[in-house]
């Protein structure tokens, strides 16, 4: 049996040069959506009575049952694909990834890859 060590040297977002920044932030913010980020806005449209059961930002859409209120429901079901817009596009935004990124102190090789 053979023990092999390598030396990787490794380096903040900061540290990286632009192409790897890039790669960085293409990875992160499919990594950011990766998770039920729409969790709270479902709780807080039920708090409405509007029960969301699906959306789809690409084409404008949003599936919903009205449990009380059916009157105001109608409106708030556009406004939550609207909330759910915002929020999608604010974490896989730039400044968001990088927030993440350095917050959680992540390191990279070279070329972007995570460490």
């Amino acid at each position: 049996m053979r023990t092999v060590t390598t030396v990787t040297k490794v380096y903040t977002f900061d540290e990286l040069s632009e192409a790897a920044k890039q790669k960085v932030l293409e990875d992160f913010a499919e990594f950011q959506v990766s998770y039920e980020w729409w969790k709270s806005v479902y709780d807080d449209a039920a708090r409405c009575g509007l029960k969301i059961t699906s959306f789809d930002i690409d084409r404008g859409n949003i599936e919903a049952e009205e449990t009380e209120y059916p009157i105001d429901t109608a409106k708030l079901k556009k406004e939550y694909l609207s909330i759910l817009k915002k929020e999608y596009e604010y974490l896989t935004s730039k400044e968001s990834l990088i927030e993440t990124i350095k917050a959680n102190e992540y390191e990279f090789t070279a070329v972007g890859k995570q460490f």
